[in-house]
């Protein structure tokens, strides 16, 4: 009310947001939590509580193996619940048969590739990327029918991505007998249940006990960015993944049903659907209303022999957006687990009866460890005093120690157990991998399918790469070396000496680099990465006019560029080599002076763009680069 009454009249109302500070929430606590301790706190003897005798005082301790045997039970029991609880088994593993369901879906489709010759939203709206990317993994089709128990008969994993057509009952019962037969189901919605596309998961979803909501999630400190971080022990879904952007989500809810949540993420706050826009997006402002805490993004259950996962983020998988971190990494993830049979009987039940057994035995007998206080000396009249029993001081410290212990060992052998039980496929046709270092660059590039249009972003260029064919991730250190191309966007950071020798070991064995610089990229540290393959950039005077006309498409015009030292020319300006390569053992080195002109502020800003003839120009100059890379030998 005070901060209500301070707002100005002209001001926006932004009352809520003190509501989404846990030391707000905390605050509020503190008097329950202080009557809660004041009335409740169980009150124990200390041994200095005890009257002391006059004598001369002995401990006498239980013996050490009853002690031992105490502890061994508290370990067991705590490392067994803690196991038990994290420790998802694998399961047998089948055919790796994915059937996708086009049927139902007018939303993300994957009938015509992403290519050099559709440009514009809708080309980078679809699933196209990632469904050739699968197919590298498993064996990929489309469902184009009515959904019965013929058309599932030879699947193991069913995919269900943003439904705009309603499922019939019929068909509901039939992917419930075929999850229960051993099949794996993926549901894969959006926000707000925008288009019902909510409304026709959840008659899916409902028979397995949970449900999408109709809201949004959005991050407390920063609306439209939610990262995922990955946790200590990990689901095997998402084992295998870096930190992760989400797009704006909706979140799942459980209900009764028994499951996981794979990602369960917090500091965040919903909005409800909005009814009155077409695409339900509600406008993010604070409301009284909203929820706020803990959300589910991803669940996974089990029903019979099969498996249910839900994702609520259909967005990360575009072909904008899909070979961010971690997010290819998530739908192979997915694809794996689903593509595993349950177990006959589960473990889980099992594990946590014995542990809890175990625990409640050993903690008893700790509890009940006591020392015997005797008394040597002597009342009047010669006898003794006799002996009194106290409790050890330390057992609550002892079963502490005992419980992180036990959690700790679990929760190592969880992860060793999920690496080795659900490892990721290996790929059955191989592909071309190239690589976005982020070793010695940090030039902007898309996050959560997004570009700023910077002039040192090259966002545009790295999803250009989807085109050809080819597949991209984004890595640091040694493991940028693991590709068939590497491509350094506008080094800026200092190339160590081990680095270095890594990249020349890399060339030296087959693999490929690609140098993108030009004089706007000041602090430039490329020379450094170059100068062991007889390669530089000379910075002495920059370049700038305009590459000729080629046939029918116009000059373009570059406003600036290094000329390229060594190697064999490739592009010139005016007679001077601003892009060369040179070959290093099996491998090679290719450097190009004016990658400005490759930058997103020269690339058509975003990626929806349908270029003019000069732009389109460019586009293919990228495209013919890349290819006499990756094809030279």
């Amino acid at each position: 009310m005070h901060r209500a009454l301070r707002t100005e009249y002209d001001t926006p109302l932004a009352l809520m947001n003190q509501f989404w500070n846990p030391w707000v929430l905390l605050a509020l606590l503190s008097v329950p939590v202080l009557l809660a301790i004041r009335f409740l706190t169980a009150r124990f003897n200390e041994p200095s509580d005890l009257p002391k005798p006059a004598g001369k005082m002995v401990g006498i301790a239980h013996p050490t193996s009853r002690r031992a045997i105490a502890f061994a039970l508290v370990f067991a029991g705590v490392f067994l619940l803690c196991f038990g609880w994290l420790w998802d088994p694998a399961g047998r593993r089948k055919e790796g048969r994915i059937l996708v369901d086009e049927f139902h879906s007018t939303w993300e489709p994957i009938d015509r590739p992403f290519d050099t010759q559709w440009y514009g939203e809708q080309s980078g709206y679809n699933y196209a990327c990632i469904y050739d990317y699968c197919s590298r993994f498993y064996q990929m089709g489309r469902l184009q029918t009515r959904i019965d128990d013929a058309a599932v008969q030879d699947c193991d994993v069913l995919v269900i991505k943003v439904p705009t057509l309603r499922y019939t009952p019929e068909e509901v019962a039939a992917l419930e007998r075929f999850v229960r037969k051993g099949g794996g189901l993926l549901l894969i919605g959006e926000h707000t249940n925008v288009f019902d596309t909510g409304t026709h998961l959840n008659d899916i979803a409902q028979r397995f006990g949970f449900r999408f909501r109709y809201d949004c999630l959005f991050d407390i400190d920063a609306v439209f960015e939610q990262r995922w971080q990955r946790p200590v022990v990990a689901h095997p879904i998402v084992q295998g993944m870096p930190s992760f952007d989400f797009a704006v989500s909706c979140s799942i809810s459980p209900g009764a049903s028994s499951g996981q949540a794979v990602i369960r993420s917090t500091g965040l706050r919903n909005l409800p659907a909005d009814y009155h826009v077409s695409n339900f997006y509600p406008q993010v402002e604070d409301h009284a209303y909203s929820r706020y805490g803990a959300f589910i993004q991803l669940w996974a259950t089990r029903r019979g022999a099969g498996r249910v996962a839900a994702f609520p983020d259909s967005t990360v998988f575009s072909n904008f957006s899909t070979f961010e971190p971690g997010k290819a990494e998530l739908m192979r993830g997915l694809l794996e687990w689903l593509n595993h049979r349950n177990v006959p009987l589960h473990p889980r039940l099992w594990l946590l009866l014995g542990g809890l057994v175990l625990t409640v035995v050993g903690v008893h007998r700790i509890l009940n460890c006591r020392f015997r206080i005797a008394d040597c000396g002597l009342k009047k009249g010669g006898t003794a005093n006799p002996p009194s029993a106290i409790r050890h001081p330390q057992s609550f410290v002892l079963l502490l120690a005992l419980g992180l212990s036990a959690w700790a060992a679990a929760s190592v052998t969880a992860r060793v157990v999920h690496h080795h039980g659900l490892p990721l496929p290996q790929p059955m046709r191989p592909f071309v991998h190239v690589v976005m270092d982020r070793t010695l660059c940090d030039t902007p590039l898309s996050k959560s399918g997004f570009l700023a249009g910077e002039a040192n972003g090259f966002g545009i260029f790295e999803r250009w790469i989807l085109r050809l064919g080819y597949f991209t991730s984004r890595c640091s250190g040694l493991e940028a070396l693991q590709g068939d191309l590497v491509v350094f966007t506008y080094p800026t950071r200092a190339v160590s000496d081990e680095f270095r020798e890594a990249v020349v070991r890399y060339v030296a064995s087959g693999g490929k680099v690609l140098v993108l610089d030009s004089p706007e990229n000041t602090g430039s540290t490329a020379n450094s990465l170059l100068y062991p393959f007889g390669l530089s950039l000379d910075s002495s005077r920059t370049l700038n006019g305009s590459l000729p006309a080629a046939g029918n498409q116009p000059a373009v015009p570059i406003e600036a560029a290094y000329r390229v030292v060594g190697g064999t020319p490739v592009i010139s300006l005016d007679g001077t080599p601003i892009a060369a390569t040179l070959r290093h053992g099996q491998g090679s080195v290719t450097v190009v002076g004016f990658a400005a002109r490759l930058a997103d502020a020269r690339m058509g800003v975003t990626g929806d763009v349908v270029p003019d003839a000069e732009l389109r120009r460019v586009y293919d100059l990228e495209f013919t680069l890349l290819k006499d890379i990756i094809s030279a030998h």
